[in-house]
């Protein structure tokens, strides 16, 4: 019985036909007969073609898997931009996460990307399948140490931000001696917490930012004798008939206490380091970029022979 032939050996024939020898000095030297050196040939080729295939195949597997880490990588870095100035983590109305029933962790108001240390986000991006692989990948990357830094400084800075929330509505009724609401009661005086809460709340996010240098604020709140209200712009802060230059004045008295508290001064302190983390993961992130691919490796690269 023939002796079968190696797919080596037959590898070794075609690279020696291809280099100009012919199929029958191939069987004399080999003392094969040349229907066998031809279908060993056909065989090389298939397998020649075969492993090229799987190989296009596996760049293809890779250069894919590697695009879908860094459109991920990338969305991550967007979502570490800083708030807006008005951004405000409970609702001043009733209801889910309100400032008026909150009660849960600060970690579930907001986005944090759970890629540094496997925490699991409220948001669905983090859950995704990709964020699992970019984290395997950035384990031992200083991407990853910077991302822990980064959401801690983000807790920080949300806890801040729900304090002065608070602060706003707590000093908002000692001053004016009135109830905040989100509905009216039976009867006024009131404050409106979605609009005299938010007001303030937003002007002195703005400051404590260092996205705004002045406020509008105390020459735009005016009060109006004619329906009882205080008004900041077209929006009504208070209904408080018979008071309300009284109240507007009180109101004013919270605004510029609230501008001297601490918590005024944590909302500032914190979103500057959150800034300076941000910054920082930008230029690791951009360090990736121009390395051309995302370091480390996942499941998936390990089932792909990387």
């Amino acid at each position: 019985m023939p002796k079968k032939i190696s797919i080596s050996e037959k590898r070794k024939w075609l690279e020696e036909y291809e280099s100009g020898k012919s199929e029958l000095a191939i069987s004399s030297s080999a003392s094969r007969d040349t229907r066998t050196v031809k279908k060993a040939l056909d065989d090389a080729r298939r397998d020649r073609d075969a492993r090229y295939a799987r190989s296009e195949l596996m760049k293809e597997a890779l250069r894919n898997h590697q695009d879908a880490l860094k459109k991920e990588l990338m969305g991550l870095i967007r979502s570490l931009e800083s708030h807006r100035d008005d951004f405000a983590p409970l609702s001043w109305n009733q209801g889910v996460k309100s400032i008026f029933t909150w009660a849960g962790k600060v970690e579930d108001l907001g986005y944090i990307p759970g890629i540094s240390a496997g925490r699991r986000s409220s948001n669905i991006r983090a859950a995704s399948t990709a964020v699992d692989l970019l984290r395997q990948h950035l384990k031992d990357d200083k991407l990853r140490r910077i991302l822990i830094q980064w959401e801690k400084a983000y807790i920080a800075h949300i806890a801040a931000r729900v304090s002065l929330q608070r602060k706003v509505i707590a000093m908002l009724s000692q001053k004016t001696g009135y109830g905040v609401f989100d509905r009216p009661p039976e009867s006024p005086p009131y404050l409106f917490s979605y609009t005299a809460g938010s007001t303030l709340y937003q002007d002195i996010v703005g400051l404590a930012l260092g996205l705004r240098t002045r406020s509008d604020l105390e020459k735009d709140t005016v009060a109006d004798s004619r329906d009882g209200t205080v008004k900041y712009h077209d929006s009504k802060l208070a209904i408080v008939p018979g008071d309300d230059r009284s109240c507007r004045n009180h109101i004013l008295e919270a605004y510029r206490e609230l501008l001297k508290s601490e918590e005024f001064r944590l909302v500032g302190n914190s979103y500057r380091e959150l800034d300076k983390l941000a910054v920082k993961a930008k230029q690791a992130v951009e360090d990736i970029v121009l390395l051309g691919y995302i370091p480390g490796q996942c499941r998936i690269c390990r089932r792909l022979g990387m």
